[in-house]
């Protein structure tokens, strides 16, 4: 072969970049790129094709994050900016990168699973390339903000709590994570180490971070992330949500301020993604909001010969946020 297979090496970044914009058609942003990659809290995992004279002609890459279980916390990999130069691509590259990244990263000693949310005609180039399986549709979850809401919170239960947007998460939020933990039988440790990196730390998208606090007991009692429109959708995207299952008058204070701030911004719409078998969906479709099948296939597939995947079957917890395509 002309090409070889390898990990990252400090410098690739600009031909990953240059490779991107070849196959995607638009350019990502050298400080976009440092903040995915080199300053992720769980580390890098990258594997690259790489021609005979150095230059870089493919890339499977893993956005890894800690997760935690009922017992232990572990690391899952979402799939992310798989692409191989236009010129390269019936010579193998795609599947000696997905074979070397798999061997690389997602093993006995590294990441539980990897994870996509691809289209179908993505799915189908993977599970043909490395065997991954689908695990469900992704459902979206629509509330149409022109509708009444007959759900808003009570004067009483309103004004015990105080709601404020935050600059960076902190102790309250670590504390708030911790009481919902074992509500969560498998979900990204949302700390206030992930969500400032996840959201406050992006440099070119605004998201902002919403927390519910306890006059009496100042303690946060929920937390929600919003990104206000996507592409040229006049929708704001509820891309986070950390608010204990039992606590429905905090759940409601908080939604009925990010509607209120999706209309200032003159948006139609709020949206979620909750799994079917979570009380946090069940909880938005009892206030109204209606649900329907995105386009997106959740994907996985685990280390080899692992027997380990079912466990995430009817028990991962996602939002929008565990996906880079918000």
């Amino acid at each position: 072969m002309r090409w070889h297979i390898r990990t990252y090496q400090p410098g690739d970044e600009i031909q990953i970049l240059e490779l991107f914009k070849r196959v995607y058609g638009h350019e990502r942003s050298l400080s976009h790129w440092r903040w995915k990659f080199l300053e992720n809290p769980a580390g890098q995992q990258i594997s690259l094709a790489v021609d005979e004279d150095g230059s870089i002609i493919g890339q499977f890459a893993g956005l890894p994050v800690v997760a935690a279980t009922a017992n232990e916390t572990i690391l899952l990999t979402q799939g992310i900016d798989h692409m191989v130069d236009a010129a390269r691509r019936r010579e193998g590259v795609y599947t000696a990168l997905a074979r070397h990244f798999f061997e690389t990263f997602v093993t006995s000693t590294g990441a539980a699973a990897w994870y996509a949310f691809p289209v179908r005609e993505n799915f189908d180039i993977e599970m043909k390339a490395f065997d991954c399986s689908a695990l469900h549709q992704v459902s979206v979850l629509t509330s149409d903000l022109s509708k009444a809401e007959p759900w808003r919170p009570s004067l009483r239960h309103a004004q015990r709590c105080r709601v404020d947007h935050l600059d960076r998460a902190g102790p309250p939020v670590d504390e708030l994570w911790n009481s919902c933990r074992s509500e969560l039988p498998v979900a990204t440790v949302r700390d206030s180490r992930y969500l400032n990196w996840r959201y406050v730390d992006c440099p070119d998208i605004e998201y902002r971070l919403t927390v519910v606090t306890d006059r009496v007991s100042k303690r946060v009692r929920g937390l929600a992330v919003t990104r206000n429109g996507w592409f040229d959708q006049p929708i704001a995207l509820m891309v986070d949500w950390l608010v204990p299952a039992s606590d429905l008058e905090a759940g409601r204070i908080l939604l009925e301020h990010c509607h209120s701030l999706a209309r200032e911004r003159g948006l139609n719409a709020v949206q979620a993604w909750f799994p079917t078998y979570t009380p946090q969906h069940h909880f938005l479709i009892s206030l109204g909001y209606r649900v329907q099948l995105s386009p997106f296939i959740l994907s996985v597939r685990g280390p080899e010969g692992s027997k380990g995947l079912e466990s995430l079957r009817g028990r991962w917890y996602y939002t929008m946020g565990d996906s880079d395509i918000y």
